[in-house]
């Protein structure tokens, strides 16, 4: 992680994950997206979590989530779907 420049493995993930540094009194950078963006995530996903995206509460609850910065900001979570694609 040093090599690259970063401090240490948080700040290499706070810098690299869409979300940013997201916490209860820093909503990252999610919020500042200029144009609609759509996140899909399969909550069977076996590499990352459903709760990299969201959380059943507080500040990543996708109703709050959804409703910080321009509006611009869409979720949709899917039951299956795994990591690589969804079935059709």
């Amino acid at each position: 992680v040093t090599y690259n420049g970063y401090l240490d493995v948080m700040h290499y993930y706070a810098e690299m994950s869409a979300m940013g540094d997201f916490t209860d009194k820093n909503p990252g950078r999610i919020v500042n997206v200029s144009i609609p963006l759509l996140v899909v995530h399969a909550l069977d996903d076996p590499l990352i979590t459903w709760k990299a995206v969201v959380d059943n509460e507080g500040p990543r609850h996708p109703s709050n989530l959804v409703q910080t910065g321009s509006g611009n900001l869409m979720i949709l979570l899917t039951k299956a779907g795994g990591h690589i694609g969804w079935p059709l």
